[in-house]
């Protein structure tokens, strides 16, 4: 009706800063501060969300297997890199978080590999690792496969067939 129209206020909410959602994470939930980062991250400004993943033992196991996946990527044999396809199989109902966690990997081996200061590395509690995956990677290999994660979930969002697209971002993962 009119008269409820003339009388409701439209609120615009402005997603939060990174580092207040880091700050809340640590303060109510007790995260520690690397892994509130990352999460803060992932959230797009949504302390709700954030809290979510906060809490979520699911995010957790999957984050340390998708970590233990990427380290030793650069060695896996190519039967070993197509193997991967059951982890995104397992989680394609989180596609958009196991997307933004490959994306976030790739980020911060780029920054260590550029030395752009650790403080802007999100996956800090990986930051050895990352050192370490630095040194054995090129910076056109880490754009390459920051490129490939990136242009994989474009193509999933616009109705490519979801397999087909993860063997091909595993195929790009390969090292010949």
């Amino acid at each position: 009706l009119p008269t409820i129209m003339s009388r409701v206020i439209t609120l615009r909410f402005q997603p939060l800063a990174q580092d207040l959602i880091t700050q809340e994470l640590m303060r109510r939930e007790g995260v520690p501060k690397s892994r509130a980062e990352v999460i803060a991250a992932l959230c797009r400004g949504s302390l709700g969300e954030a809290l979510e993943l906060a809490t979520s033992e699911s995010f957790a196991a999957m984050r340390e297997e998708l970590a233990g996946l990427l380290e030793g990527l650069h060695s896996k044999k190519p039967s070993e890199i197509l193997g991967m396809a059951d982890f995104f199989n397992r989680y394609k109902d989180s596609q958009d978080m196991v997307f933004s966690l490959l994306a976030i990997w790739f980020r911060d081996l780029m920054i260590l590999k550029l030395e752009q200061g650790e403080e802007s590395v999100l996956t800090r509690d990986r930051i050895d690792v990352l050192r370490r995956l630095a040194v054995e990677y090129d910076t056109d290999e880490v754009m390459r496969l920051f490129s490939s994660v990136e242009h994989t979930r474009d193509a999933i969002r616009l109705g490519a067939q979801y397999a087909f697209a993860i063997d091909c971002l595993l195929a790009s993962m390969m090292h010949f």
